[in-house]
């Protein structure tokens, strides 16, 4: 085994590769300290719905920078405590209080340095307030929309079906309503039961909200807003939650022999006031206006990924609507290493912030969402957004092309992992040129192309920039190089062989379970490990490759993407029992 060479200064905004490997193992290795550490917060906080929807219960790494900092305090003990770091370059100030007082009572010698500035603290220090006045700009933005009118035609002489969706600028692009989200759902119900279905869309964009609203009042599905039902006091319980909110003391935690106060008093005060948890406290608030407006629910899906506004709103469902069975839909594949904050753990359920099931597209899939949950109740339910996978065959053995392949390089939406994509394939460029690969570049609709593209000085002509249906372009494929999509667990449903490309940033965000074969698929992070991939999935394809890509293709289709059909609607919306 190759021994791993460690710097005597250890920077966490700039790890080498041997630390990158370091950080995923940390990251596997404190997962269930972690999650214990989420349980006596909760057994401290309580079961109010502000606790519910607090960032620092989250488990959330998007929005909260808890868990990495853990991450990032373990690797730097263990590398001190072995003698492998003697100066660590830390990325705040609060990682350098907690690491100077943990050596200064383990007799550790270690130059601790934080990278924060005064610009990134007063940044920092004035999230809340941004946050806050934020809040109040989307109160004026709901109360504008509200058409008291609307809320009255919504029946109250029938049990509805109440399906959480999204508006957003993407989904209107076309200039009229596309539902990405349960594509297909209505097309199996009878007119009777269509009209039972609602849709409550959670708006995302603010500009042009009333736009969005009339496509979405020409469509031929139903829908339902909240801020039709919303009162002005309950914007105010939304807004003022950050004063209202039950301070509890945070100095005494420990983690890992660590005190972390510091780390934790930070997270709670500088995402108190996130628009997340606004929205998910007005729409806890929501289902008490439904209560009160006589609404009859026969069902209810949440689209489920266990973020805080989806636990506002499973807070409310169950709070005020506590016999209607619901349903947490989870209609993709994530990328389970990083964002396992959809995996639900007890204390969520304690606190009633869960869905009364939690639903999985694939069979593949049940044990993954059970993981840190065992008393989960999951089910696998249809696939909807990737209906058309059944729709297309499978790429065949005789119609992959190694002399000319083409690549396709699908950009996930952060920036920083579709930079490490473009410039570890830029490094490989002699290798795709010389063998005359075509590379089709594929940027995710919500990434700032612009600023990736910039940040390639020289942007090979070779790498052509394309638009359109991922179904349709992964047909010309012969390869896939993308990281954290759902796009990978896609294009091997397709048959066609992936690359996942390893973060040099922080933790790789990769779908694939490991439960899938390496033979159509590999993970890479250093230009060899991309060339030898290439070499191995594409360039140097044996024919009985292909083969087994075919099947592999087929199980990954069984396992993980459960086909539409009216069956399968019927079980998940209860049809049975209206």
């Amino acid at each position: 085994m190759k021994k791993m060479v460690m710097n005597k200064k250890l920077d966490l905004d700039n790890l080498s590769l041997d630390e990158r490997i370091l950080m995923e193992q940390v990251n596997d290795d404190i997962k269930q300290d972690f999650h214990r550490l989420m349980e006596a917060i909760h057994c401290r906080a309580g079961n109010s719905a502000f606790w519910g929807v607090n960032n620092l219960l989250s488990r959330n790494n998007y929005v909260s920078d808890l868990f990495y900092d853990l991450c990032c305090l373990e690797l730097s003990r263990r590398l001190v405590e072995k003698g492998r770091a003697k100066t660590v370059i830390v990325r705040s100030s609060r990682q350098k209080k907690v690491l100077e007082q943990y050596f200064r009572r383990h007799r550790l010698r270690a130059d601790i340095r934080s990278r924060e500035g005064l610009v990134a603290f007063l940044k920092r220090a004035g999230k809340p307030v941004y946050d806050f006045l934020r809040n109040i700009q989307w109160t004026f933005v709901y109360l504008m929309q509200r058409d008291r009118s609307r809320m009255r035609k919504i029946p109250r002489d029938r049990k509805l079906i109440l399906i959480d969706t999204f508006f957003s600028a993407y989904i209107f692009k076309s200039g009229e309503f596309k539902d990405r989200y349960y594509t297909g759902l209505i097309d199996f119900l009878t007119p009777e039961e269509q009209a039972r279905v609602y849709f409550m869309p959670n708006v995302i964009s603010w500009r042009r909200v009333d736009r969005m609203i009339r496509m979405g009042e020409a469509a031929r599905e139903n829908f339902i807003y909240p801020f039709d039902f919303l009162k002005f006091r309950d914007y105010l319980f939304a807004i003022f939650a950050p004063f209202i909110i039950k301070r509890i003391f945070l100095d005494d935690f420990r983690f890992r022999g660590m005190c972390i106060g510091p780390i934790l008093k930070s997270d709670f005060k500088t995402n108190i006031a996130l628009r997340s948890s606004f929205r998910g406290l007005l729409l806890y608030r929501f289902f008490k206006r439904l209560k009160k407006e006589n609404i009859k629910l026969h069902m209810v899906v949440d689209w489920f990924e266990n973020q805080v506004v989806d636990r506002g709103f499973n807070k409310g469902k169950n709070e005020f609507f506590p016999e209607t069975p619901s349903i947490g839909y989870q209609g993709l594949i994530a990328a389970y290493k990083w964002n396992f904050y959809v995996q639900p753990i007890e204390p969520e359920a304690g606190s009633g912030c869960l869905p009364r099931k939690v639903a999985v597209i694939g069979e593949g899939l049940v044990s993954i969402a059970k993981k840190y949950y065992p008393g989960l109740d999951v089910i696998a339910v249809p696939g909807f957004r990737f209906a058309g996978i059944r729709k297309t065959g499978i790429k065949k053995t005789e119609t992959f092309n190694t002399r000319e392949p083409t690549v396709l390089v699908a950009l996930p939406i952060w920036e920083s992992d579709s930079l490490d994509i473009v410039g570890l394939l830029v490094q490989v460029l002699d290798l795709l040129s010389g063998r005359q690969v075509k590379v089709l570049v594929k940027p995710h609709p919500d990434l700032d192309f612009d600023m990736v593209r910039s940040g390639i000085p020289n942007w090979p002509e070779q790498f052509k920039v394309i638009e359109g249906d991922f179904a349709d372009t992964i047909q010309r494929a012969d390869l896939l190089i993308s990281s954290g999509s759902t796009v990978c667990m896609e294009s091997i449903a397709y048959g066609v062989p992936v690359i996942v490309v390893g973060s040099r940033t922080g933790v790789t965000k990769n779908v694939i379970p490991e439960t899938i074969s390496k033979k159509i698929w590999d993970l890479c992070y250093t230009e060899d490990d991309i060339r030898s991939a290439l070499n191995r999935l594409c360039l140097n394809l044996k024919p009985e490759d292909a083969a087994a890509f075919s099947r592999l293709a087929r199980q990954v289709r069984d396992d993980f993407f459960k086909p539409a059909t009216r069956k399968g609607v019927e079980a998940m919306l209860m049809l049975d029992k209206i």
